[in-house]
């Protein structure tokens, strides 16, 4: 758990250096995914985690689209010295934490049973109406939104 969130202030911080646009999105992707992870953990179920997941992914590959689109010939240029410093730094802090962790002091506190108890009380029977409007809400926004797309067809650059 510990670990994790470390890795998450790394992707965090290597957010901050002068990436390309298609580096952000694997970064972003990395994050999503250390995110979703760390619910799962805390959560009891894996559902929200996954849930979730599907959303950022769903989200992140609609900014990719509209990236290579607009962008298309752009040159990806890496820097290695950048590369080797993030390894480094991700390396000691995962020895770092290895060294000090303790997540079963943590599963046992009592604020993470009260989180996993509002987690849990978001989806039960109680409040399924709720739940159900938005999903519906969602996903007609979602019709209506490929409907107008489709009155401009064409690509996003023009030349």
């Amino acid at each position: 758990m510990k670990m994790i969130m470390m890795m998450m202030i790394t992707m965090t911080t290597m957010m901050a250096c002068n990436y390309p646009p298609f580096m952000l999105v694997m970064i972003i992707l990395s994050q999503t995914l250390l995110c979703s992870m760390m619910m799962w953990m805390m959560a009891q179920s894996f559902w929200m985690a996954y849930i979730l997941m599907l959303i950022f992914l769903g989200g992140m590959l609609v900014i990719f689209v509209y990236m290579a689109s607009i962008n298309s010939n752009q040159k990806f240029d890496f820097k290695f010295s950048m590369m080797k410093m993030n390894i480094l730094s991700v390396a000691l802090i995962t020895l770092y934490t290895a060294s000090q962790m303790s997540s079963e002091l943590m599963m046992g506190s009592p604020h993470y049973k009260s989180l996993t108890n509002n987690i849990n009380k978001m989806y039960e029977s109680s409040s399924s109406m709720t739940t159900l409007i938005m999903a519906i809400y969602l996903m007609m926004t979602l019709f209506i939104l490929v409907m107008l797309s489709k009155k401009f067809k064409g690509p996003l650059k023009s030349k």
